[in-house]
Parts: structure tokens; C-alpha cells; sequence
């Protein structure tokens, strides 16, 4: 699918995985998360109907974080400004393929396709940042 279609992961790891057996050298279906941090009952939970109920074989969560190249601080999501310190200095690391690596050395289409993924943000409840 799409990263940007507007589907719920259930749903998205359900259409994805009936191709899944047809890929001898695996497939895995993305989750987007954005900032979101949820509770690991919660993914948990997910994981297990997703196995149960599908036939997917492999999923990797990617939730999204700015490095603050002032004060080093690293945090949940993409931002134009550091939550520590104010400093405007900021890296942006996601997710392309199944690595994480520096937005700022994609080329034009992964950067267009990060403005577009659906992140997920609500479909897993929240829990404490660790």
C-alpha cells in the first residue's frame, strides 16, 4: 500500500500480508507511528491479532525523532525546534526502507513521501515517554 493511504494498521497489515507468501526473500509491512510512544501492552496486543489473524510476516514499528545538533537531546517526532533547549539546530530521523538514517540526505521523493505518510498517531493508546 501506499504510505500514505488512510487505513488503520490492522487493516494495512491485513491487505499487505496477503501478499506476503508470495516473497521468498520476505516482505514486511511498515508501521508508521510519528511521535506517538505507546504502551507496550498495547503493540503487544496488535502484534498478536496481527499474526493470528493474517497473513503477514514481519513488521517493523517506526516512530519518528529529532536530534538537537545544540544540546544533543533527542525526542519523539519531527521538529523544526528542539523541545530542551529552543535551538532551531535540529536533524530529523526516520525510517526509509528498514533503516533509520538523516532526513536531511534523502533525496526529494523519500522527503515527499515521509510529508505524506499516515503516522498512526491515534491508533495506539499512549504511554509514558521512556
Amino acid at each position: 500500500l501506499n504510505p500514505a493511504a488512510p487505513v488503520d494498521p490492522l487493516t494495512r497489515v491485513r491487505m499487505e500480508g496477503l501478499f506476503h507468501p508470495f516473497f521468498r526473500a520476505g516482505a514486511v509491512t511498515h508501521v508508521e507511528l510519528g511521535d506517538a510512544s505507546p504502551v507496550a501492552a498495547s503493540l503487544a496486543g496488535f502484534i498478536v491479532q496481527a499474526f493470528r489473524e493474517t497473513l503477514n510476516n514481519q513488521i517493523i514499528f517506526s516512530p519518528e525523532f529529532t536530534s538537537c545538533k545544540s544540546c544533543g537531546a533527542t525526542m519523539r517526532g519531527l521538529r523544526e525546534k528542539c523541545l530542551h533547549c529552543g535551538a532551531e539546530n535540529c536533524e530529523g530521523l526516520a525510517r526509509i526502507s528498514q533503516y533509520f538514517s538523516r532526513v536531511s540526505g534523502w533525496n526529494r521523493g523519500k522527503k515527499a513521501e515521509l510529508r505524506d505518510r499516515n503516522r498512526n498517531e491515534d491508533a495506539f493508546p499512549a504511554g509514558p515517554l521512556s
